[in-house]
């Protein structure tokens, strides 16, 4: 799963271990969040890109 930012400054990807990965694309840096204990199914941003959004089926 895949959701971009709606400033086009981060971009998320959502894994089948749970993990969830946000790049922070100008800066070149990554974060990596072990957001759930199965494969995230959806990633999605707010309007204004301040929260993200995961889902799983755990």
């Amino acid at each position: 799963m895949v959701a971009y930012c709606p400033n086009s400054r981060r971009i998320a990807f959502g894994g089948k271990t749970g993990v969830v990965v946000i790049h922070e694309l100008r800066a070149g840096k990554a974060q990596t969040i072990q957001a759930h204990s199965r494969p995230v199914t959806a990633v999605a941003f707010s309007e204004d890109g301040k929260h993200l959004a995961t889902y799983s089926a755990d």
